[in-house]
């Protein structure tokens, strides 16, 4: 079978091309896949494994995607890495894979770079309702931040206009958010590497008198990644000279979180790293003793960092929202956001207290991993369920044919009767096209 999966790809600095790479092996073992990127850069080792292609979406040839049997498009919540791939999915309908359910961001910075940015965006929120203008008139207006305003319309539908089926690693927030969807959907796990390539479950310990070590990674500029509530409930621990915290990731002002670092007194404690090769990260996570992957509000989205810390058993605290929720509760150490301060503190203090029994934690996270989130699982899952999505396809043009078809009637001037017996022609017309049997009067 072949596929085209439009992605962001390393070296990006996304997770999503990241995630790419390690399921490049599963995937190619089963599809004839080409990658398309908009960028010039693309690691070499990508190249070796599967074909890549650069586009332009304004400049496309539309007979490449005709010759796939599927296209794919992978679609965060960044519109750096996504703003050019809805530019396609939106004129080659094909399966959307939906790493957020909140794509409210996207879709206003997609806009953004139009004509009309203002009223095209006001025509979006319109179909969420009054609230949802009026939320928007005062986002317009710099009375509300945009995150504020996203965190109550996600847009979740938007993407999907057209698509021909979606891949979600979160399912039951995007059933939340669409409950009349009616299109195909594979509800599978995020996918991390195959089985065979997963770091083996390592044992921690942790000696007493010396520092514990944390760590917070990833794209950190979002205020929903807490980094700052982090750093006021470390200032406030009691014991906070036991514990030293590496923060490795892109933030916006360096400058700034540096200075906020030295006001609240944690020179001693906090460690910026920026952004990381991935050796160093890896090995910046085999000598941690905890990670910290908080998340409130949650965009939808299934943690790639969290798999991360799995493959290397790293017992990590996270919050109790979204797809996080809904994770085993011996895998992980929970913190609740109405009490964020005093739960990270419990954890803090019972990791110097008693690590082992939180090392454990992270052990059985290593071995959830490799029973979920197998590459192969992902790849097992797709080709089970891109068959749907071809009957699906064969149908999906009857509705938009017939309204169509109805326009076009209409304007002719016939009277009621004419019309009607046109209208159920069409119908009939479209519906044997599509493979469809019934009645249509």
């Amino acid at each position: 079978m072949k596929l085209n999966l439009f992605t962001p790809l390393p070296p990006a600095r996304t997770d999503v091309a990241q995630c790419v790479a390690r399921m490049l092996p599963a995937l190619s073992e089963r599809f004839d896949l080409t990658l398309w990127t908009d960028r010039e850069r693309v690691d070499r080792s990508i190249s070796k494994v599967v074909r890549v292609r650069r586009y332009r979406p304004g400049d496309m040839d539309w007979r490449d995607l005709n010759y796939a049997d599927c296209n794919l498009y992978n679609v965060g919540n960044d519109a750096r890495f996504h703003a050019s791939i809805m530019d396609v999915a939106f004129r080659f309908p094909g399966v959307v894979i939906m790493h957020d359910v909140c794509v409210h961001e996207l879709a206003y910075a997609t806009l953004e770079r139009k004509p009309a940015c203002a009223a095209r965006y006001m025509e979006l929120l319109a179909r969420c309702g009054a609230d949802a203008q009026r939320d928007g008139t005062a986002f317009l207006e710099g009375r509300v931040a945009l995150r504020d305003v996203a965190a109550r319309n996600p847009l979740a539908w938007w993407p999907l206009q057209g698509a021909l089926g979606v891949v979600s690693h979160n399912g039951a927030a995007l059933r939340e958010a669409l409950p009349s969807l009616d299109i195909p959907m594979l509800d599978t796990p995020l996918p991390w590497l195959p089985r065979a390539d997963m770091a083996a479950p390592m044992g921690r310990g942790f000696r007493r008198g010396k520092r514990l070590e944390m760590l917070v990674c990833g794209f950190l500029n979002s205020p929903s990644r807490r980094l700052d509530e982090i750093l006021d409930a470390l200032a406030a621990f009691p014991r906070r000279d036991e514990l030293l915290l590496h923060v490795a990731g892109h933030v916006k002002d360096g400058a700034a979180l540096a200075g906020r670092i030295g006001k609240l007194r944690l020179a001693r404690n906090v460690r910026l790293h920026g952004y990381l090769s991935e050796r160093r990260l890896r090995s910046l996570m085999e000598r941690s003793h905890l990670a910290l992957n908080l998340r409130w509000p949650s965009a939808g989205e299934a943690s790639g960092a969290q798999l991360r810390f799995w493959n290397h058993s790293l017992p990590t605290i996270v919050t109790r929202t979204g797809w996080y929720a809904r994770q085993p509760e011996d895998c992980l150490l929970w913190v609740s956001p109405e009490r964020e301060t005093e739960d990270l503190h419990r954890h803090w203090a019972a990791a110097l207290d008693d690590y082992d029994s939180l090392a454990r934690t992270g052990l059985r996270g290593r071995q959830f991993l490799e029973e979920r989130h197998g590459a192969e699982i992902f790849a097992d899952a797709l080709t089970d369920f891109l068959p749907s999505v071809d009957a699906y396809r064969s149908r999906a043009f009857v509705g938009p044919l017939a309204e169509r078809a109805g326009r076009a009637l209409g304007r002719l001037g016939l009277g009621e009767g004419a019309g009607e017996m046109l209208a159920a022609s069409a119908a009939r017309a479209a519906a044997s096209m599509a493979g469809i049997r019934g009645e249509f009067s």
